[in-house]
């Protein structure tokens, strides 16, 4: 009997000294955290987990070395029969450009001027939320709270009602569903895998038109098609571009966005849409830019890419200029320069019409009723500024009369992006590059160049094919025009 009391009272202890634990600042294990509470880097029991136990909030060491540099991030609940990813999968992080020193313990907590901060137990600050209105405020009864959706909020009240701060609208890698892309959110890779400081890649809206783009320092890496005013439904007919789903994602459209799926901007600057399955596989639905010749101007000027023989090519009528220095970034980037400038006489003229070819942009988008107008627009804006290619498509007969497609596509900048065998245009689009006509002379050569290059590499054993798109080349008729 003793023996029982004695057990019984072990236990007893035990159970009391974990309610006054808990019943402290340090034991959370919650989904908030009140003004005068912590999280800290060698505790466990005081992260933040959201209700559902979908997301949790703590310190965190990337990667599998085993190193000792502690983030602040938030990361998909584990647990067994959970239906989160059972691998720690990380959506964001507070202090990634400053690690909590080796050998301190990291603190986060609402400061008192009633800011998020992440500190050590010495005060040196790691990292800090906006303090933008924050003084204007009473920050004594401020509540922080991690979301099932992953968005932890800074509220002004117990009552969480006034919004303060969110990590949806200051996100770093990865987006997630909720979010809502404007031109004030960013993503930025990571540096590396086990390194989530800021990389050289970055996701964004362009401020001055609405598409998306992902750069590389201040060269842009990938650009999407436009897509008009957020609130309007697009056109999407470009698989090789962002695709429906995706941009319902980016503009919270569609609240049927399956568990665990995200955008995520990796460290070798892919935008990809991925799932986390629960054994900690990575699934990826869509990914941009998805090859090479879909990276921005990733063969150069007036040359084109094909995914299939991996070779730059420059257009008809244009040559390689070996005078000017090679792109360290992207070195198969070629330097294509016209043989002969083109003119403002259009007797001197001849067009190359290419078919199932891509190119960026235009500068300037018309509606016009018939192919001859565009023609006609483009050759009267020699010389300034000068037209170098134009596209058209006729217009649909059972387009709406309040909608007016624009169907004539100008060109007055060089021409880069240039991606053959692309289907994903309307049928009768071509793409029409304006060239001198002592240029056609030279067509067929460029057809016997390749020729040899197919044979020679035949006897060598390399069997390669070089596809070029179709090339039809006419003078113009001024008569006509």
């Amino acid at each position: 009997m003793s023996s029982n009391m004695g057990t019984v009272f072990i236990f007893f202890n035990l159970y009391t000294s974990w309610l006054l634990l808990c019943s402290s600042q340090l034991c959370l294990a919650g989904d908030t955290l009140n003004t005068g509470q912590k999280i800290l880097s060698n505790e466990i029991l005081t992260n933040l987990v959201s209700a559902g136990k979908v997301f949790e909030l703590g310190f965190f060491t990337p990667g599998s070395t085993g190193g000792s540099q502690r983030y602040l991030g938030i990361w998909y609940h584990m647990q067994e029969g959970s239906q989160q990813p059972q691998k720690q999968t990380v959506v964001w992080v507070a202090n990634r450009d400053s690690p909590v020193a080796v050998g301190s313990i990291g603190v986060f907590q609402i400061a008192e001027d009633g800011s998020l901060e992440v500190v050590d137990t010495l005060a040196n600050e790691y990292w800090s939320s906006s303090k933008k209105h924050f003084l204007s405020l009473t920050p004594k009864n401020r509540t922080v709270k991690l979301m099932d959706s992953g968005n932890l909020v800074l509220y002004d009240d117990e009552n969480m009602v006034v919004k303060l701060w969110e990590s949806f609208e200051n996100p770093t890698d990865t987006f997630l569903p909720g979010m809502k892309m404007d031109r004030k959110l960013t993503l930025t890779s990571w540096k590396a895998v086990d390194n989530p400081g800021r990389g050289n890649f970055s996701f964004k809206m362009e401020t001055e038109d609405d598409r998306f783009i992902i750069s590389n320092g201040e060269q842009i890496h990938w650009e999407s098609e436009e897509y008009g005013p957020l609130n309007f439904e697009p056109k999407f007919d470009q698989v090789d571009d962002i695709s429906s789903e995706v941009y319902h994602l980016l503009t919270n459209l569609s609240s049927f966005i399956p568990n665990n799926t995200r955008l995520l901007l990796d460290k070798e600057g892919v935008l990809q849409w991925v799932d986390n399955l629960l054994e900690g596989e990575l699934s990826v639905s869509w990914k941009q830019p998805k090859t090479d010749c879909l990276k921005y101007n990733f063969c150069g000027n007036f040359s084109s890419c094909n995914d299939n023989d991996k070779v730059c090519k420059c257009l008809p009528g244009f040559d390689e200029d070996y005078s000017q220095e090679g792109d360290s970034i992207q070195p198969n980037k070629l330097n294509c320069t016209r043989r002969k400038p083109a003119t403002c006489n259009r007797n001197d003229m001849a067009f190359l019409n290419l078919t199932m070819i891509k190119t960026r942009r235009p500068d300037k988008k018309l509606s016009l009723e018939h192919e001859e107008n565009c023609t006609s627009l483009c050759l009267d804006m020699c010389p300034h500024p000068k037209c170098l290619a134009y596209s058209y498509a006729p217009l649909p007969t059972d387009h709406p009369r309040s909608v007016v497609p624009l169907n004539c596509w100008i060109w007055t900048h060089s021409l880069t992006t240039l991606k053959e065998e692309y289907t994903d245009w309307d049928d009768d689009r071509r793409l029409i590059v304006i060239v001198d006509k002592s240029d056609i002379s030279m067509h067929m050569m460029i057809k016997f160049d390749i020729f040899l290059l197919f044979f020679y590499n035949k006897i060598k054993d390399k069997f390669i094919i070089l596809k070029i798109p179709f090339i039809h080349l006419c003078r113009t008729n001024s008569k006509n025009l």
